[in-house]
């Protein structure tokens, strides 16, 4: 008991230093190690704040549409939704900055908006041409987006929603789009775009 409390005279500060950096470690490599990995992640950005299992039904409507495609896909939501006029201005600036990021980054590419949000970022100076013109896949907004409003992608939304909790009075009008990419040849950006199609293509 003597040497103990002498050991922790001289050493209290170095052993709270050491005890703190291997929790650190720990929790770090926990987190790595426990992290889900995802085949494709979607942007969900609308200007209200969504309860968790919109994100999550629109993540399962998403893995059923590649299961009818004959894939089985982990898909992940990165929803970034808030309430433009919140009066939470720290929490509006961290989930903008957070976007920011994210879309510098360029790993994913793949936006479901609603109107409010996606002429927010299309009509947005500093951000010009942020997303794909393509004809043969959007026709709405100069060929930048499509609606799926009544489509079928919609409706299965919308039964997913339900069966997860959340009863469906009005469903928003959510539009898909893809953000541009200088690699026409970036992976991520093919997946992109190859779900788009196939979102499309339910009708």
């Amino acid at each position: 008991m003597e040497k103990l409390k002498n050991f922790w005279y001289h050493y209290k500060f170095r052993t709270i230093f050491f005890t703190f950096l291997a929790l650190v470690v720990a929790v770090g490599v926990y987190s790595y190690a426990t992290k889900e990995n995802y085949d494709i992640q979607v942007f969900l950005y609308t200007s209200k704040t969504l309860p968790s299992d919109i994100a999550h039904s629109l993540e399962q409507t998403i893995e059923d549409v590649y299961e009818k495609n004959g894939e089985k896909v982990n898909v992940g939501i990165i929803d970034y939704s808030y309430d433009p006029y919140s009066k939470d201005g720290d929490a509006k600036a961290n989930y903008a900055s957070a976007l920011s990021g994210e879309m510098r980054l360029k790993n994913n590419f793949v936006f479901v908006t609603d109107k409010f949000r996606f002429e927010e970022l299309s009509e947005n100076e500093k951000l010009e041409n942020l997303f794909l013109a393509d004809n043969s896949v959007f026709d709405k907004y100069k060929n930048t987006t499509f609606s799926i409003k009544n489509s079928k992608f919609e409706k299965n939304l919308i039964k997913k929603i339900e069966n997860n909790g959340t009863k469906v009075v009005k469903m928003p009008e959510y539009f898909v789009s893809v953000m541009n990419c200088e690699n026409k040849n970036d992976k991520n950006y093919k997946k992109a775009l190859e779900l788009v199609k196939m979102i499309k293509s339910e009708g």
